[in-house]
């Protein structure tokens, strides 16, 4: 498979480029071929790194990005590499986009985002929720995630209860319960970076509860095919 690479910040450097083919490594090759661009940008808003809301294919990466140490960088990548994966499969799998709203449960229970959100127990804060309720309509937490990225307000109103949380303080840019903006997408996206770089260190918590061996269990389905390709990058 081909990776282009689009320079439109600083160029990638031979050793950036090595790095990120040993992040890609760590996944499997069904995984890495959901991604067909990188784009290398000199800021981006609020992130070191994104993929864009919804849909699977393409990361862009801020120069700030390479201001982090090695391993901020490596569960960052992967982190955006697993909002590339759902997002991906929930599309081609789930048919993401064409479920119109407002919809069921039963309309969007085969989604990964909505079971993870039920693996884990998460649930809008009542008090905010109204807030939101009364700018956006909405009706559930069902139909919230579902406009995750378009219509999402983030203001903290996902909470996720403290005995199904996988771990914290990992470092400061890793599962971050308590920053305004975290939501069970980001959650997933966090818990499959960890599976990626330290899987030994995820079992370790798993062990804890049966709330969060089931978010480990979860992720390590995917990772069960050990496929493997040659990654190409092109300018």
């Amino acid at each position: 498979m081909a990776i282009r690479l689009v320079e439109s910040g600083r160029e990638f450097s031979d050793g950036d480029i090595d790095e990120i083919k040993g992040f890609l490594s760590k996944l499997p090759y069904s995984h890495v071929d959901k991604l067909y661009r990188i784009e290398r940008l000199p800021i981006i808003i609020g992130d070191y790194a994104n993929v864009p809301h919804n849909l699977g294919g393409e990361m862009g990466i801020a120069d700030d990005f390479y201001h982090l140490n090695k391993e901020e960088r490596e569960f960052i990548f992967i982190h955006e590499m697993g909002h590339n994966f759902f997002n991906s499969k929930d599309e081609n799998e789930g048919k993401y986009s064409s479920i119109g709203l407002p919809c069921k449960r039963e309309d969007i229970e085969h989604l990964s985002m909505i079971q993870w959100m039920e693996l884990g127990n998460w649930e809008l804060d009542p008090r905010i929720w109204k807030t939101i309720e009364k700018i956006s309509g909405k009706k559930d937490k069902y139909n919230h995630l579902m406009e995750k990225g378009k219509n999402d307000h983030e203001i903290g109103e996902w909470k996720c209860p403290t005995e199904s949380r996988i771990l914290e303080n990992l470092f400061d840019l890793a599962f971050r319960y308590d920053k305004y903006f975290y939501s069970p997408k980001e959650e997933m996206a966090d818990a499959y970076a960890l599976f990626a770089a330290d899987k030994n260190l995820f079992k370790k918590y798993a062990e804890k509860n049966e709330n969060i061996k089931a978010k480990y269990n979860f992720i390590s389905k995917f990772f069960e095919e050990n496929s493997k390709g040659e990654i190409i990058f092109k300018r």
